[in-house]
Protein backbone atom coordinates (compact mmCIF):
# COMPACT_ATOMS: atom_id res chain seq x y z
CA UNK A 1 0.00 0.00 0.00
CA UNK A 2 2.89 2.26 0.65
CA UNK A 3 4.65 1.64 -2.55
CA UNK A 4 1.44 2.10 -4.49
CA UNK A 5 0.63 5.88 -2.89
CA UNK A 6 4.34 7.05 -3.22
CA UNK A 7 4.07 5.44 -6.77
CA UNK A 8 0.51 7.62 -7.46
CA UNK A 9 2.06 10.81 -5.51
CA UNK A 10 5.33 10.67 -7.74
CA UNK A 11 2.78 10.37 -11.24
CA UNK A 12 0.80 13.09 -9.42
CA UNK A 13 4.07 15.38 -9.64
CA UNK A 14 5.21 14.16 -12.88
CA UNK A 15 2.24 15.76 -14.40
CA UNK A 16 2.50 18.88 -12.59
CA UNK A 17 5.66 19.44 -14.09
CA UNK A 18 4.63 18.54 -17.15
CA UNK A 19 1.67 20.95 -17.24
CA UNK A 20 3.84 23.72 -15.84
CA UNK A 21 6.31 23.18 -18.37
CA UNK A 22 4.12 23.43 -21.38
CA UNK A 23 2.52 26.44 -20.15
CA UNK A 24 5.83 28.20 -19.91
CA UNK A 25 6.27 27.30 -23.59
CA UNK A 26 3.12 29.26 -24.09
CA UNK A 27 4.75 32.27 -22.71
CA UNK A 28 7.53 33.22 -26.09
CA UNK A 29 4.90 32.54 -28.56
CA UNK A 30 2.61 34.45 -26.89
CA UNK A 31 5.66 37.12 -26.49
CA UNK A 32 6.34 37.22 -30.02
CA UNK A 33 2.56 37.66 -31.16
CA UNK A 34 2.35 40.74 -29.03
CA UNK A 35 5.01 42.12 -30.43
CA UNK A 36 4.44 41.04 -34.11
CA UNK A 37 0.62 42.67 -33.88
CA UNK A 38 2.20 45.64 -32.45
CA UNK A 39 5.05 46.38 -35.11
CA UNK A 40 2.92 45.39 -37.69
CA UNK A 41 0.12 47.62 -36.40
CA UNK A 42 2.86 50.78 -36.21
CA UNK A 43 4.34 49.73 -39.64
CA UNK A 44 1.23 49.07 -41.63
CA UNK A 45 -1.53 51.09 -39.64
CA UNK A 46 -3.76 48.11 -40.17
CA UNK A 47 -6.34 47.93 -37.24
CA UNK A 48 -6.45 44.15 -37.13
CA UNK A 49 -2.92 44.17 -35.74
CA UNK A 50 -3.81 46.48 -32.96
CA UNK A 51 -6.86 44.78 -32.02
CA UNK A 52 -4.89 41.66 -31.53
CA UNK A 53 -2.29 43.78 -29.44
CA UNK A 54 -4.78 45.38 -27.40
CA UNK A 55 -7.02 42.05 -27.08
CA UNK A 56 -3.27 40.44 -25.90
CA UNK A 57 -2.79 43.49 -23.50
CA UNK A 58 -6.08 43.02 -21.79
CA UNK A 59 -5.93 39.92 -21.31
CA UNK A 60 -2.50 40.19 -19.04
CA UNK A 61 -4.28 43.03 -17.17
CA UNK A 62 -7.16 40.58 -16.95
CA UNK A 63 -5.36 37.99 -15.52
CA UNK A 64 -2.82 39.92 -13.36
CA UNK A 65 -6.18 41.46 -11.56
CA UNK A 66 -7.96 38.18 -11.00
CA UNK A 67 -4.55 36.83 -9.75
CA UNK A 68 -3.83 39.77 -7.24
CA UNK A 69 -7.73 39.59 -5.71
CA UNK A 70 -7.44 35.68 -5.58
CA UNK A 71 -4.21 36.05 -3.54
CA UNK A 72 -5.67 38.60 -1.33
CA UNK A 73 -8.90 37.31 -0.68
CA UNK A 74 -8.53 33.37 -0.67
CA UNK A 75 -9.18 31.39 2.80
CA UNK A 76 -7.45 29.61 4.68
CA UNK A 77 -7.18 28.01 7.86
CA UNK A 78 -3.13 27.64 9.44
CA UNK A 79 -2.72 26.48 13.30
CA UNK A 80 0.24 25.01 15.40
CA UNK A 81 -0.43 21.91 17.33
CA UNK A 82 1.32 23.98 20.37
CA UNK A 83 2.50 27.97 20.95
CA UNK A 84 4.64 26.95 23.50
CA UNK A 85 7.81 24.08 22.92
CA UNK A 86 11.55 23.11 24.20
CA UNK A 87 14.21 23.21 21.58
CA UNK A 88 14.24 19.92 20.32
CA UNK A 89 10.29 19.19 20.30
CA UNK A 90 8.64 18.71 17.06
CA UNK A 91 5.61 20.45 16.55
CA UNK A 92 2.47 20.16 13.95
CA UNK A 93 1.69 22.71 11.62
CA UNK A 94 -1.95 22.55 10.01
CA UNK A 95 -2.90 23.72 7.02
CA UNK A 96 -6.26 24.09 5.18
CA UNK A 97 -6.40 26.30 2.08
CA UNK A 98 -10.16 26.68 0.31
CA UNK A 99 -10.92 27.62 -3.24
CA UNK A 100 -14.52 29.88 -2.67
CA UNK A 101 -13.64 31.13 -6.37
CA UNK A 102 -15.84 29.94 -9.32
CA UNK A 103 -12.28 29.03 -11.10
CA UNK A 104 -9.30 26.64 -10.63
CA UNK A 105 -6.02 28.14 -9.17
CA UNK A 106 -3.64 26.59 -11.48
CA UNK A 107 -0.12 25.79 -10.26
CA UNK A 108 -0.30 27.55 -6.95
CA UNK A 109 2.25 27.30 -4.49
CA UNK A 110 2.57 27.69 -0.52
CA UNK A 111 5.52 28.78 0.81
CA UNK A 112 6.33 27.78 4.87
CA UNK A 113 8.50 29.14 7.17
CA UNK A 114 9.76 27.08 9.70
CA UNK A 115 12.23 27.92 13.04
CA UNK A 116 14.67 26.95 10.50
CA UNK A 117 15.49 27.77 6.95
CA UNK A 118 16.68 24.67 6.32
CA UNK A 119 13.45 23.07 6.65
CA UNK A 120 11.44 25.41 4.87
CA UNK A 121 9.17 24.12 2.23
CA UNK A 122 7.66 24.62 -0.86
CA UNK A 123 3.93 23.11 -1.37
CA UNK A 124 2.84 23.13 -4.74
CA UNK A 125 -1.03 21.85 -6.03
CA UNK A 126 -3.67 22.86 -8.15
CA UNK A 127 -7.26 23.68 -6.77
CA UNK A 128 -10.60 23.07 -8.51
CA UNK A 129 -13.51 25.27 -8.09
CA UNK A 130 -15.25 25.00 -5.25
CA UNK A 131 -12.71 23.01 -3.29
CA UNK A 132 -9.92 22.70 -0.51
CA UNK A 133 -6.57 20.82 0.28
CA UNK A 134 -5.32 20.39 3.44
CA UNK A 135 -1.88 19.57 5.10
CA UNK A 136 -0.26 18.75 8.28
CA UNK A 137 3.49 19.38 8.40
CA UNK A 138 6.02 18.69 11.20
CA UNK A 139 8.05 21.47 12.50
CA UNK A 140 11.36 21.09 14.18
CA UNK A 141 11.86 23.89 17.23
CA UNK A 142 15.74 23.79 16.32
CA UNK A 143 16.67 26.66 18.20
CA UNK A 144 15.43 28.64 21.05
CA UNK A 145 13.02 32.26 20.74
CA UNK A 146 10.31 33.31 19.12
CA UNK A 147 9.30 32.48 15.58
CA UNK A 148 6.88 33.35 13.07
CA UNK A 149 6.05 29.66 11.62
CA UNK A 150 3.31 29.09 8.26
CA UNK A 151 2.76 31.07 5.25
CA UNK A 152 4.95 33.40 4.37
CA UNK A 153 4.66 33.74 0.28
CA UNK A 154 2.04 32.56 -2.05
CA UNK A 155 2.69 31.89 -6.03
CA UNK A 156 -0.36 31.89 -8.29
CA UNK A 157 -0.53 31.50 -12.13
CA UNK A 158 -3.06 32.09 -14.17
CA UNK A 159 -4.84 28.88 -16.40
CA UNK A 160 -2.90 30.61 -19.39
CA UNK A 161 0.38 30.28 -17.90
CA UNK A 162 1.41 33.97 -19.00
CA UNK A 163 1.24 35.89 -15.63
CA UNK A 164 3.48 34.35 -12.52
CA UNK A 165 2.99 36.68 -9.00
CA UNK A 166 5.20 35.83 -6.47
CA UNK A 167 3.47 37.25 -3.29
CA UNK A 168 4.56 38.15 0.31
CA UNK A 169 1.81 37.51 2.57
CA UNK A 170 2.93 40.64 5.08
CA UNK A 171 1.67 42.82 2.44
CA UNK A 172 -1.85 41.62 3.81
CA UNK A 173 -2.68 43.66 6.64
CA UNK A 174 -4.77 41.14 8.56
CA UNK A 175 -2.56 38.04 8.09
CA UNK A 176 -0.36 37.22 10.87
CA UNK A 177 1.85 34.17 11.17
CA UNK A 178 1.58 31.89 13.89
CA UNK A 179 4.10 32.63 16.96
CA UNK A 180 5.53 29.72 18.41
CA UNK A 181 8.00 30.36 21.54
CA UNK A 182 11.01 27.91 22.04
CA UNK A 183 12.67 27.45 25.64
CA UNK A 184 15.90 27.02 25.57
CA UNK A 185 16.97 22.89 26.64
CA UNK A 186 19.15 22.27 29.90
CA UNK A 187 21.65 19.62 29.28
CA UNK A 188 22.52 17.92 32.20
CA UNK A 189 25.97 18.53 33.75
CA UNK A 190 28.30 15.47 34.20
CA UNK A 191 29.32 16.71 37.76
CA UNK A 192 28.06 15.29 41.26
CA UNK A 193 27.88 16.84 44.42
CA UNK A 194 29.51 14.52 46.32
CA UNK A 195 33.54 14.79 46.52
CA UNK A 196 34.94 18.14 46.27
CA UNK A 197 33.68 19.89 42.76
CA UNK A 198 36.07 22.20 41.32
CA UNK A 199 33.82 25.27 40.20
CA UNK A 200 30.21 24.46 41.57
CA UNK A 201 30.73 24.09 44.88
CA UNK A 202 27.86 24.49 47.85
CA UNK A 203 28.72 25.80 50.69
CA UNK A 204 27.11 26.43 53.78
CA UNK A 205 24.10 28.15 54.35
CA UNK A 206 24.37 31.91 54.83
CA UNK A 207 22.20 34.59 56.79
CA UNK A 208 20.48 37.31 55.20
CA UNK A 209 18.17 40.43 56.92
CA UNK A 210 14.39 39.38 56.84
CA UNK A 211 11.54 40.97 57.55
CA UNK A 212 10.13 37.62 59.46
CA UNK A 213 11.97 34.89 61.04
CA UNK A 214 13.55 34.25 64.53
CA UNK A 215 16.80 35.86 65.43
CA UNK A 216 16.43 39.36 65.81
CA UNK A 217 18.89 40.72 63.21
CA UNK A 218 18.35 44.45 64.31
CA UNK A 219 15.87 47.48 64.08
CA UNK A 220 14.71 50.01 61.11
CA UNK A 221 12.18 52.75 60.25
CA UNK A 222 9.10 52.12 59.63
CA UNK A 223 8.24 51.81 56.25
CA UNK A 224 4.84 52.01 54.48
CA UNK A 225 3.68 48.37 54.25
CA UNK A 226 4.75 47.13 57.43
CA UNK A 227 2.21 45.32 59.77
CA UNK A 228 1.71 45.59 63.25
CA UNK A 229 3.73 42.54 64.91
CA UNK A 230 6.92 43.84 63.62
CA UNK A 231 6.59 47.38 65.27
CA UNK A 232 9.23 47.09 68.24
CA UNK A 233 6.48 49.07 70.67
CA UNK A 234 9.15 49.72 73.49
CA UNK A 235 11.70 51.10 71.13
CA UNK A 236 9.18 53.39 69.57
CA UNK A 237 7.67 54.55 72.75
CA UNK A 238 10.94 55.42 74.15
CA UNK A 239 12.25 57.36 71.10
CA UNK A 240 8.59 58.94 70.36
CA UNK A 241 9.22 57.15 66.60
CA UNK A 242 7.81 54.31 64.99
CA UNK A 243 10.41 51.28 64.24
CA UNK A 244 9.91 47.93 63.17
CA UNK A 245 11.79 44.81 63.76
CA UNK A 246 14.82 42.70 61.52
CA UNK A 247 15.11 39.24 61.70
CA UNK A 248 18.15 36.92 60.26
CA UNK A 249 16.93 33.59 57.84
CA UNK A 250 18.84 31.62 56.13
CA UNK A 251 19.79 32.08 52.72
CA UNK A 252 21.87 30.11 50.02
CA UNK A 253 24.63 30.86 47.76
CA UNK A 254 23.62 32.29 44.67
CA UNK A 255 25.08 30.89 41.22
CA UNK A 256 25.21 34.35 39.37
CA UNK A 257 25.06 33.99 35.61
CA UNK A 258 25.81 37.18 33.37
CA UNK A 259 24.32 36.81 29.96
CA UNK A 260 26.23 39.78 27.29
CA UNK A 261 22.84 40.15 25.15
CA UNK A 262 25.36 41.57 22.16
CA UNK A 263 25.78 39.31 19.10
CA UNK A 264 28.67 40.06 16.62
CA UNK A 265 26.63 37.24 14.27
CA UNK A 266 23.81 37.76 11.73
CA UNK A 267 21.15 35.63 10.41
CA UNK A 268 21.19 31.95 11.17
CA UNK A 269 24.61 31.95 12.78
CA UNK A 270 23.39 34.44 15.10
CA UNK A 271 20.29 32.46 16.17
CA UNK A 272 22.52 29.01 16.42
CA UNK A 273 24.61 31.77 19.15
CA UNK A 274 22.10 32.88 20.73
CA UNK A 275 20.67 29.36 20.93
CA UNK A 276 24.19 27.71 22.56
CA UNK A 277 24.21 31.15 24.91
CA UNK A 278 20.96 30.13 26.59
CA UNK A 279 21.01 26.32 26.51
CA UNK A 280 24.25 26.89 28.46
CA UNK A 281 22.66 29.37 30.89
CA UNK A 282 19.72 27.25 31.52
CA UNK A 283 21.69 24.35 32.22
CA UNK A 284 23.39 25.92 34.95
CA UNK A 285 20.38 27.33 36.33
CA UNK A 286 18.52 24.06 36.12
CA UNK A 287 22.01 22.17 38.08
CA UNK A 288 22.38 24.90 40.78
CA UNK A 289 18.57 24.68 41.42
CA UNK A 290 18.50 21.09 41.60
CA UNK A 291 21.23 21.61 44.14
CA UNK A 292 19.45 23.86 46.74
CA UNK A 293 21.15 27.15 45.72
CA UNK A 294 20.41 29.86 44.48
CA UNK A 295 20.25 31.07 40.73
CA UNK A 296 20.10 35.03 39.63
CA UNK A 297 20.82 36.08 36.22
CA UNK A 298 21.27 39.54 34.31
CA UNK A 299 21.69 40.78 31.13
CA UNK A 300 23.91 43.22 29.41
CA UNK A 301 21.29 45.29 28.75
CA UNK A 302 20.41 47.50 32.19
CA UNK A 303 16.64 47.82 30.50
CA UNK A 304 16.44 43.99 30.69
CA UNK A 305 14.98 43.49 34.37
CA UNK A 306 16.94 40.19 36.72
CA UNK A 307 15.39 37.51 37.33
CA UNK A 308 16.48 35.23 40.54
CA UNK A 309 15.64 31.61 41.47
CA UNK A 310 15.08 30.30 44.89
CA UNK A 311 13.81 26.15 43.85
CA UNK A 312 12.76 24.41 41.04
CA UNK A 313 9.91 26.08 40.57
CA UNK A 314 11.49 28.44 39.69
CA UNK A 315 13.21 27.16 36.59
CA UNK A 316 10.45 27.55 34.07
CA UNK A 317 10.22 31.50 34.81
CA UNK A 318 14.02 31.51 34.03
CA UNK A 319 13.49 29.56 30.85
CA UNK A 320 11.07 31.84 29.58
CA UNK A 321 13.50 34.80 30.51
CA UNK A 322 16.23 32.99 28.71
CA UNK A 323 13.82 32.32 25.29
CA UNK A 324 12.85 36.17 25.23
CA UNK A 325 16.31 37.76 25.20
CA UNK A 326 16.50 39.61 21.95
CA UNK A 327 19.89 39.59 22.17
CA UNK A 328 20.16 43.35 20.45
CA UNK A 329 22.34 44.80 23.27
CA UNK A 330 25.50 47.23 22.36
CA UNK A 331 28.69 45.67 22.32
CA UNK A 332 30.79 45.81 25.90
CA UNK A 333 28.46 45.35 29.25
CA UNK A 334 28.61 48.02 31.26
CA UNK A 335 32.07 47.54 33.63
CA UNK A 336 30.28 49.45 36.87
CA UNK A 337 27.77 46.81 37.28
CA UNK A 338 29.19 45.12 39.98
CA UNK A 339 26.57 45.84 42.41
CA UNK A 340 25.95 44.24 45.78
CA UNK A 341 24.51 41.07 43.82
CA UNK A 342 27.59 40.39 42.15
CA UNK A 343 29.64 41.91 45.57
CA UNK A 344 27.74 38.98 47.50
CA UNK A 345 28.39 36.43 44.99
CA UNK A 346 32.19 37.14 44.94
CA UNK A 347 32.50 37.21 48.92
CA UNK A 348 31.04 33.63 49.02
CA UNK A 349 33.51 32.36 47.27
CA UNK A 350 30.92 30.94 43.77
CA UNK A 351 32.24 31.55 40.63
CA UNK A 352 30.44 34.16 38.56
CA UNK A 353 29.21 32.99 35.07
CA UNK A 354 29.93 35.59 31.65
CA UNK A 355 28.53 34.13 28.78
CA UNK A 356 28.96 35.78 25.75
CA UNK A 357 29.48 35.51 21.75
CA UNK A 358 32.28 38.47 21.61
CA UNK A 359 34.85 37.68 24.52
CA UNK A 360 37.57 39.92 23.39
CA UNK A 361 34.80 43.04 23.92
CA UNK A 362 34.58 42.21 27.56
CA UNK A 363 37.97 41.53 28.83
CA UNK A 364 38.45 44.61 30.41
CA UNK A 365 35.05 43.92 32.55
CA UNK A 366 36.61 40.64 33.39
CA UNK A 367 39.79 41.98 34.18
CA UNK A 368 37.80 44.34 37.00
CA UNK A 369 35.91 41.58 38.41
CA UNK A 370 38.92 39.49 39.22
CA UNK A 371 40.61 42.74 40.64
CA UNK A 372 37.65 42.77 42.91
CA UNK A 373 37.90 39.32 43.76
CA UNK A 374 35.62 37.50 41.89
CA UNK A 375 36.25 34.12 40.53
CA UNK A 376 35.28 34.34 36.79
CA UNK A 377 34.06 31.22 34.29
CA UNK A 378 33.64 32.77 30.87
CA UNK A 379 31.48 30.44 28.22
CA UNK A 380 31.71 31.69 24.89
CA UNK A 381 30.54 30.01 21.20
CA UNK A 382 33.19 28.55 19.30
CA UNK A 383 31.59 29.54 15.88
CA UNK A 384 33.54 28.52 13.14
CA UNK A 385 36.50 29.52 12.12
CA UNK A 386 36.98 29.27 15.93
CA UNK A 387 39.43 32.25 17.11
CA UNK A 388 41.05 31.81 20.31
CA UNK A 389 39.87 34.70 22.73
CA UNK A 390 42.55 37.05 24.45
CA UNK A 391 41.84 37.05 28.60
CA UNK A 392 43.14 37.72 31.26
CA UNK A 393 44.96 35.51 33.61
CA UNK A 394 42.97 33.76 35.83
CA UNK A 395 39.83 33.39 34.68
CA UNK A 396 38.35 29.54 32.82
CA UNK A 397 37.17 29.65 29.36
CA UNK A 398 35.07 27.42 28.30
CA UNK A 399 34.35 27.43 24.27
CA UNK A 400 31.31 25.58 23.54
CA UNK A 401 30.67 24.59 19.90
CA UNK A 402 27.70 24.01 17.78
CA UNK A 403 26.41 20.06 17.37
CA UNK A 404 27.94 19.32 20.52
CA UNK A 405 26.71 18.30 23.88
CA UNK A 406 26.36 21.60 25.84
CA UNK A 407 26.46 19.33 29.05
CA UNK A 408 29.16 17.32 28.74
CA UNK A 409 31.63 20.35 27.63
CA UNK A 410 30.41 22.47 30.97
CA UNK A 411 31.04 18.80 32.84
CA UNK A 412 34.61 18.70 31.11
CA UNK A 413 36.36 21.84 32.35
CA UNK A 414 33.89 23.01 35.59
Amino acid sequence: MKGGAWARDKGKARRRLWIFSEMKRLRLPYGLLMIASLAGGLITGVRACFLIFYVQVLLLLFCTVVIIYTIASFAYLQTISQAEAVKGDVIRLHLEIHNEKPYPFTMMRVHIQAVSSQENRILSFHLAPKASISFDLPITCQWRGESGVGMNVVELRDMFGLVHIYFPLHFLPYYRPRQLLVFPKADPLSLSMAGNPRRLQVRGLLTQPSDSGNDLYGLQDYRPGDTDRQIHWKVSAAHHALYTKRYEREARPQCIILLDDYMPFSGEEGRIAADLLCCAAASLSRWALSHQNGVLLRAGSPHIPRIQGEGMGDYTVIQRWLALIPFEGQEGMPGGEMDSELAGGAAQGLPIYLLTAAPDSLAPVMEGMVQKGAQMVCIWTAMSPVVRPSLPDGILDIPIEPGRSIGARLGERL
